[in-house]
């Protein structure tokens, strides 16, 4: 069976895009689905055939995009003009707590942070993507790296979600911060959000590490003698429906930017397109944000500039495709498989982050941190 036929083959449940406020419980339509019927293994299915496909759809588009790049589309990859922007009022010295809180920008949302061994696995990804791009990219600070696990509202003024904040209640909130801790002490350690199976994905705008739930089985027995999980399973995504429904019941609708099966953490993204568009690459990522791009030009149709294009498209797919193999190898390694997988709360309890988080903030800013996932 040829890996297409193996990625048919897997459980698929649909994404939803933004749309309005909704009462809506995804993350357990997903689960109660008859495909599904609350399998932590075609959780992990849903999970994988949605990276597949948007890798699969990238690169294509990617590629194709190198081939026929036109006066309407002058450049390969899109320069992130919002995070150039972002970075130079970093660089200045801007004391601003919150940049836009009348901006339609702003998100609530809770984040969990990778531990220390994932962030180190991040550095080593990101030096391996800036050999080839170099300036063209900036890489996400380790402590701004974050994993979005659930939006209670997003793009909103700052008054908005500090409406949405108090109308779900601080002990509420606290509450949902602590799921993983609480699901991990009630289960007496069998139950946990466990991620494994890093792949890299990209698109014209940047690189994100994803990840795959776990449904391997932690056996174990109450006091009473009764299997703890065999009839309740406990994945990333169980955990993300917990954290729904507890959000729900404190009466709100909930409005999200875009929910999908899909745990992935942003590590790069593009800041101008000099290697993309044919160049050779910056010696560095820069260390100082890169002007916004100008209005570019259209590309000569000269053959050696088209090839050269073409050349640079495939180079950086080959990049992609080659990380993700070793990674794929390494995750069936005995030996370093572990330091592949982490559990959702480990080292540091989720946040609660409000305000502009676009591209990612310090532990600092958040609103409140829950109990961290005790583990041995």
């Amino acid at each position: 069976m040829t890996e297409t036929q193996q990625q048919r083959t897997l459980f698929s449940f649909p994404a939803i895009p933004p749309g309005p406020p909704s009462r809506r419980n995804w993350y357990q339509e997903l689960l109660d689905d008859p495909e599904c019927q609350n399998d932590p293994k075609k959780v992990q299915e849903a999970y994988e055939s949605h990276r597949h496909a948007i890798l699969s759809r990238s690169i294509g588009e990617f590629r194709s995009l190198a081939r026929s790049i036109s006066e309407d589309i002058p450049t390969l990859i899109t320069p992130d003009v919002a995070l150039i922007q972002h970075v130079s009022r970093q660089m200045a010295g801007s004391k601003a707590h919150e940049p836009f809180p009348l901006s339609p920008a702003n998100c609530l949302v809770f984040w969990a942070r990778p531990p220390h061994f994932i962030l180190e696995l991040m550095e080593s990804i990101q030096s391996g993507l800036s050999s080839l791009a170099g300036r063209d990219l900036y890489l996400v600070p380790l402590p701004h790296m974050h994993l979005s696990v659930m939006e209670l509202s997003h793009r909103h003024p700052i008054a908005h979600l500090r409406a949405v904040y108090n109308v779900v209640g601080e002990s509420l909130l606290h509450t949902m911060a602590d799921v993983p801790f609480t699901k991990y002490k009630e289960s007496q350690g069998r139950s946990v959000a466990r991620l494994i199976k890093p792949q890299l994905m990209m698109d014209r705008a940047g690189v994100a590490v994803t990840f795959v739930p776990d449904y391997s089985p932690q056996e174990g027995m109450d006091n009473s003698g009764q299997d703890i999980t065999k009839n309740n399973p406990f994945t990333y995504h169980h955990l993300r429906a917990s954290m729904q429904e507890l959000a729900l019941s404190s009466g709100i609708e909930i409005d999200t930017s875009y929910t999908a099966p899909s745990a992935h953490i942003t590590i790069a993204r593009f800041v101008s397109s000099h290697f993309f568009d044919g160049g050779e690459k910056h010696a560095t990522s820069p260390p100082v944000p890169i002007s916004p791009p100008t209005e570019q030009s259209p590309l000569s149709p000269s053959g050696n500039q088209n090839q050269r294009r073409v050349q640079k498209a495939e180079q950086w797919v080959d990049l992609i495709h080659g990380i993700n193999e070793e990674l794929g190898k390494q995750s069936e390694d005995p030996v370093f498989k572990e330091q592949l997988e982490w559990v959702v709360g480990q080292q540091r309890g989720l946040e609660l982050q409000l305000g502009y988080v676009k591209f990612g903030r310090e532990t600092e800013r958040a609103e409140m941190v829950g109990q961290a996932v005790p583990l041995a």
